[in-house]
């Protein structure tokens, strides 16, 4: 099959003759090309031919002398000093282009000042390293020549170019990764660790590897500050010439030239055993330096306009990855396309915690009684029995050989030693994958993506399902920007593309209790688009009111609060008048709806350090902490008073409050007033902790009615022939309520299904 990205010879002459001037273009490109290779492989040839014949084993003697002139000691002095430059370069440059791309205000005349300082560090000729290191180092500081000179020099030196590739890499990665990350609640710092720098990896490993390049062929520079003693170095304040060193010294004697040249073949072989190296420490954290190949392809103007295919998944998160990968393996050709920049959607910002009963870590827990018939239990339960019985018996009979797929074929790490146990779950059984989000999940399903030849297209809209004269669906209508593109899907067409909790309309066509009072936890994404465009084709939407809302969240952003997760040990919540109104460890829901009934339709959770200091919010949660009290919907403050007038509350009243809290807490701590079944604890010292909170939209359960087979169902509960679909844009597993940790488990389990049912459509016909 024709790759997406590419013209036939025929298209190719047709459009030169249309426009001679990209003739001349592609030529003068394709020569430059040609010429940088030529030069290159020159180069290594000549080396090699003029090196490989002077290679002795007296060349690798311990110990140098003049008469084998050994490039042992160079060879151990440049991986010390490489190591060395490294340890000190690496951490401050990545460190200042965090805070420069991701901390720094806009216009701050202090990253004006960092970024010119680096562009003229960078622009700085080697020699003039050299003698500032000389001068500051050898003679200054009184350390003479010194390899801890020479590695400090070559750190300043390399500075700059890990520090802008960082940057840039950092850049790179969508916004649409943060601004997701902070609508389902995490903080700054976790999401720069835990989102963004994973995704960043390959180009700051790429800058890295640059630097790496140019402190092994380094001369001038570590000339005058690590000398060029040809012994290996005894400590870091002894001196020690490098291999490039080594190579300037013999030549700049003109007696061991042919020594040189072999000195120059271990010196290129050293670089590339180097580059290998970090290829496979980047492969093992789970990134590749070739991911600029392997990312999501973006719809341009080269790509056909009508595409053919077995099978054309819709949404490139955890569940269409799931059934793109299960088409594929099954023998299919399958296309994922994505309306989005990037790919992963909610799955990849989510802590992806996987519910699996009778796991391996469970067992190893001992955890022995858990089945797939108690957690269909649970979650029926947490749903209200609104859920469909069927849907959820398949998903968790499904889920431990599809935890198991996603450890063994996928390559997705889970914790070993730790399960989470989500409220509404009789027992432990959440898997929680490496690093505590779908980052894991997504990365591993991207690499296996492109190895296994699954084309991933992102800014690609899907608008209409087609169906032939007999009712199926046999193609998807896409557009990106003003073009328009046909994907003909033999076997059918998956739909995994995620609720509508962004859709503010639309949730509150479907729930009007959830109005624009309401912002939302999800991703930007999730529009429910989809939704329509199956209704369109026949599909049936079921349980579309069920909408789960998250009570405490960011006014501003809509964000959850985790810092003010101190509810789950006793803090208190108030309204405007200082009042509590409703047990604050009741339901997500109707916390919600107690708050909207308060003045103002928000409220306040107010704690002090008795009740801090079980959970440390405040200090886990710094970043947060910092950002809502500078936003001013967060205070602390020594006293209550304090707390009450920053927000205008009644002292009196707030007073009131308090008081009558603490003598129940110190009455055993049960509350008589509102029954909150964690208790009670004392708030009768400071200091006072006090945060604005309102309601967000968390989580739809509605959407595309289904079978176990994953086949959308029409109105009259049939099949509709073609059309499959997984993930948040159905609505029959969870009822009126998603427990924690099944939605993973749900976009796997039916991700699969569907793409192997799709697969054996195609394969069928």
């Amino acid at each position: 099959m024709q790759a997406i990205n590419q013209q036939s010879r025929r298209e190719r002459l047709a459009a030169y003759r249309r426009n001679p001037f990209s003739l001349f273009l592609a030529a003068l490109v394709t020569l430059s090309a040609v010429i940088t290779l030529a030069v290159l492989i020159s180069l290594i040839i000549y080396i090699l031919y003029k090196g490989i014949p002077n290679l002795k084993p007296s060349l690798f003697a311990w110990k140098y002398n003049t008469e084998n002139v050994s490039m042992m000691p160079a060879i151990i002095n440049t991986l010390s000093i490489t190591a060395m430059t490294l340890l000190f370069s690496v951490p401050a440059g990545i460190f200042a282009a965090i805070y420069l791309v991701e901390y720094a205000k806009r216009g701050n005349k202090f990253v004006s000042v960092v970024r010119m300082t680096t562009e003229t560090l960078a622009g700085i000729p080697s020699i003039v390293f050299g003698l500032f290191g000389y001068l500051f180092f050898n003679i200054y500081l009184k350390w003479g020549y010194s390899i801890l000179g020479g590695a400090l020099t070559l750190s300043i030196m390399v500075l700059p170019l890990i520090l802008r590739t960082t940057e840039e890499a950092l850049r790179s990665v969508s916004d649409t990764y943060r601004e997701g990350s902070f609508g389902l609640g995490a903080g700054k710092l976790r999401t720069v660790f835990r989102i963004v720098l994973p995704s960043a990896v390959p180009g700051i490993l790429a800058g890295v590897i640059l630097a790496i390049g140019r402190i092994v062929g380094e001369t001038a520079a570590l000339l005058y500050p690590a000398g060029t003693v040809p012994q290996v170095a005894d400590g870091l304040f002894s001196s020690g010439r490098t291999l490039a060193v080594h190579m300037y010294a013999l030549l700049n004697e003109g007696l061991y030239t042919e020594q040189a040249y072999a000195t120059a073949v271990v010196l290129l072989v050293l670089v590339v055993c180097i580059n290998a190296l970090s290829s496979f420490v980047a492969k093992k954290a789970g990134v590749k330096l070739s991911d600029q190949a392997k990312k999501a392809k973006k719809a341009d103007a080269a790509m056909p306009a009508v595409q053919n295919y077995d099978v054309v998944v819709i949404g490139a998160g955890g569940a269409g990855f799931a059934a793109a990968v299960e088409a594929k393996s099954k023998g299919a050709n399958v296309v994922l396309i994505e309306k989005m920049p990037t790919v992963g959607g909610n799955s990849l910002i989510s802590g992806a915690e996987m519910n699996v009963p009778n796991s391996w870590v469970q067992n190893k827990l001992n955890i022995k009684d858990d089945t797939p018939a108690r957690m269909a239990a649970d979650t029926l339960k947490g749903g209200d029995f609104k859920g469909d019985p069927e849907i959820v018996g398949v998903m968790t009979v499904n889920a431990l050989p599809t935890a198991e797929w996603l450890r063994d074929t996928v390559g997705v790490n889970f914790e070993k030693d730790n399960v989470f146990q989500f409220g509404g779950h009789s027992r432990k059984r959440a898997l929680i994958p490496e690093g505590h989000t779908g980052t894991e999940v997504i990365t591993k399903f991207s690499a296996l993506a492109d190895k296994m030849g699954i084309p991933v297209i992102t800014n690609m809209k899907a608008e209409e399902l087609v169906k032939d004269k007999d009712g199926r669906v046999v193609a998807v209508k896409a557009v990106s920007g003003d073009k328009e593109y046909t994907f003909n899907a033999k076997g059918g067409v998956v739909l995994a593309t995620g609720g509508f909790g962004a859709n503010a309309q639309m949730v509150k066509k479907y729930n009007p209790n959830i109005d624009e009072r309401f912002k939302t936890t999800d991703a930007p994404g999730t529009t429910g688009e989809a939704l329509y465009m199956a209704e369109k084709a026949g599909g049936q939407l079921v349980n579309m009111g069920y909408i789960q809302t998250y009570p405490i969240c960011d006014p501003i952003s809509g964000v959850i609060e985790l810092i003010a997760d101190a509810r789950f040990d006793g803090a208190i919540l108030v309204n405007q008048e200082g009042k509590r109104f409703v047990e604050e460890l009741e339901r997500r829901d109707v916390i919600s709806n107690a708050i909207l009934k308060q003045p103002g339709a928000y409220c306040y959770v107010l704690w002090n350090d008795n009740i801090g200091k079980i959970s440390n919010t405040v200090k886990i949660h710094d970043t947060e902490y910092q950002a809502f009290t500078k936003q001013g919907i967060m205070h602390t403050s020594d006293t209550l008073k304090g707390a009450a007038d920053f927000f205008h509350i009644p002292y009196a009243n707030l007073k009131a409050t308090v008081d009558r809290v603490n003598q129940m807490a110190k009455d055993g701590g049960k509350d008589l007033d509102f029954h909150n079944r964690g208790g009670l604890k004392d708030m009768s010292t400071g200091k006072y902790y006090i945060i604005k909170a309102v309601p967000s939209t968390h989580h739809t359960m509605g959407g595309l009615k289904i079978n176990t087979k994953a086949e959308v169902l029409d109105k009259n509960g049939k099949p509709i022939p073609g059309l499959f679909a997984a993930g948040e844009v159905t609505g029959t597993t969870h009822g009126t309520n998603r427990l924690g940790g099944n939605a993973y488990t749900d976009i796997m389990v039916f991700g699969r299904i569907a793409g192997d049912g799709a697969a054996a459509e195609a394969k069928a016909r």
